[in-house]
């Protein structure tokens, strides 16, 4: 079933729907305002559909829906999606966040079967992007990178301002527009608040250090501990650990993220942990001095560093790139 309408009169179209006016019902096919189209993917946990409104007679305006379904995880995953629902319908400018994944209603049916309706991104996962390259020797021009990278940083910096650890930072849950901008999607394995964190922190090992992840599963038995305990105090202090290193893990995996769909390869580091430039990074149309500076960002990313220093660096590198100074947030 094609898509017959560019992606801005979708995204004005779930803004109206979704504006009080009509009340979803949470439950399957049969009797939801929406009809099932293209499967968009499957995983562990459930899987995606482009779906529509079924008044929608010419599928104009698709939505992506998402159903879960592993009784492991749904209970704490649903949490997260429904304060991250909150967290959208509580921002000021929400239409003002075009590199975060809009989220409109989370809902159950009979646990552990759950929807969640969210916008349709036209595009591919960065993911996708990087094996394409891979297959065809390709590199992204370092217009088109600082382009990614700009949008991810916004979105990261945006989350973090709000106290939202988004914890599951990779290329699959990165989705590429045209004109090469991003949006950071998937909020399942996300850190709102003692909820959200205590029972099943999600993390994807291959995008993530050893040591940190070996951190983050002890913070989470000490919380869980704590709230068995009821010491809020304890409780929340641990709360403030967990999320300021999980700035510092959100980073840590963005870096290897766009390292690698820079350069289509992980990094290697030397002994003072700083990422080492691949010779492939020889090609870049950037001068040597160019090229050090966007390496220094690198490192940033790399060494837990605070959200204004790695957004200022790289604002420092765009300026040194591209000449045309911007405000990334």
């Amino acid at each position: 079933m094609d898509i017959k309408e560019n992606e801005d009169s979708s995204r004005e179209y779930q803004l109206i729907y979704f504006n009080g006016q009509h009340k979803i019902t949470p439950v399957d096919s049969c009797d939801i305002p929406f009809v099932k189209s293209t499967i968009l993917g499957e995983g562990g946990y459930g899987e995606a559909r482009i779906v529509y409104d079924e008044r929608d007679s010419e599928y104009k305006y698709p939505f992506t829906q998402k159903r879960i379904f592993n009784t492991k995880t749904n209970d704490s995953e649903m949490k997260n999606w429904n304060q991250a629902l909150m967290f959208k319908n509580n921002a000021k400018k929400p239409q003002s966040l075009p590199y975060i994944w809009r989220i409109f209603r989370c809902d159950e049916k009979t646990p552990p079967v759950y929807y969640i309706i969210m916008e349709y991104i036209k595009g591919i996962n960065l993911q996708n992007l990087i094996e394409q390259n891979v297959y065809n020797s390709l590199t992204p021009s370092i217009e088109s990178f600082l382009q990614v990278a700009g949008d991810l940083t916004t979105a990261l910096c945006y989350l973090h301002s709000r106290n939202l650890v988004h914890f599951d930072v990779k290329p699959s849950n990165i989705m590429i527009k045209e004109g090469f901008h991003a949006v950071l999607v998937d909020f399942g394995a996300g850190c709102f608040d003692v909820d959200s964190c205590s029972e099943h922190m999600m993390f994807t090992k291959s995008y993530s250090r050893a040591t940190d992840l070996n951190k983050m599963l002890e913070l989470r038995r000490q919380l869980r501990r704590l709230k068995k305990q009821n010491k809020g105090d304890d409780t929340e202090l641990l709360m403030q650990e967990i999320f300021q290193f999980g700035v510092y893990y959100d980073w840590y995996a963005l870096g290897l993220s766009l390292f690698n769909f820079l350069f289509n390869d992980n990094p290697k580091f030397d002994d003072e942990q700083k990422p080492i430039a691949p010779s492939s990074a020889e090609i870049l149309s950037i001068t040597e001095s160019q090229r050090n500076q966007l390496m220094d960002w690198f490192t940033m990313l790399f060494t837990h560093k605070t959200d204004e220093e790695v957004n200022d660096k790289l604002l420092d590198v765009k300026r040194a790139i591209l000449m045309t100074p911007q405000i990334l947030v």
